[in-house]
């Protein structure tokens, strides 16, 4: 099995560099890209086709429900996780029903 192609979407570089630092910890894990605008992040998940994109839920100046719909309807294959900034349980749905299929608190644990 091969290893788990991600891209990592924030609007914050600290926060990317974070997520960055914490997934070269596993040998399963290959991070191929990384953006922080959501035309990037549609840009990336069309030429890259990662397995994982990962992307946080509040970034300025875009609908993160409109770029889930459009990177599910380009890249079918990439699992969405959207990363919140607080439990949101209306928008947890909503971006769940727009093709994501996770979302995780930023402030989770790495146990978790």
């Amino acid at each position: 099995m091969g290893s788990i192609r991600v891209v990592v979407v924030d609007d914050t570089t600290l926060m990317r560099q974070g997520i960055r630092s914490l997934l070269q910890r596993y040998s399963t894990i290959e991070l191929v890209g990384e953006a922080s605008s959501a035309h990037e992040a549609v840009e990336m998940a069309e030429q890259l086709t990662p397995d994982v994109i990962l992307i946080d839920q509040d970034m300025a100046g875009f609908d993160g429900i409109e770029v889930i719909r459009i990177v599910k309807a380009r890249v079918p294959k990439s699992e969405v996780i959207v990363l919140a900034e607080r439990n949101d349980e209306e928008r947890a749905f909503r971006t769940l029903e727009a093709g994501a299929t996770g979302y995780i608190l930023k402030d989770i644990s790495e146990e978790h």
